[in-house]
């Protein structure tokens, strides 16, 4: 692709239909995003009922995940055993 500019790309991703969001795919860099409701299940908890439990896992987007964003994987999961 020689000759494409960065501006072209962004030029082309902020004009097509699908709404393109570069930060869902940023691997575990990337933030909290809902993803796809594939099987029309509600996130909500039935009638009645209420979370008291929850768990917690974490896996890296990347082989080799930087430094930093594992010390931040860390320390979110020591607050949450903590609190």
């Amino acid at each position: 692709m020689k000759g494409v500019t960065l501006a072209t790309v962004l030029a082309v991703v902020a004009s097509s239909e699908a709404q393109f969001n570069p930060l869902e795919h940023l691997g575990g860099n990337s933030p909290f995003f809902r993803g796809p409701n594939v099987f029309d299940i509600s996130p909500d908890a039935p009638d009645g009922c209420s979370v008291d439990q929850a768990a917690f896992s974490s896996r890296h987007g990347s082989r080799y995940p930087d430094p930093g964003a594992y010390n931040e994987w860390l320390d979110l999961s020591t607050k949450v055993l903590l609190d």
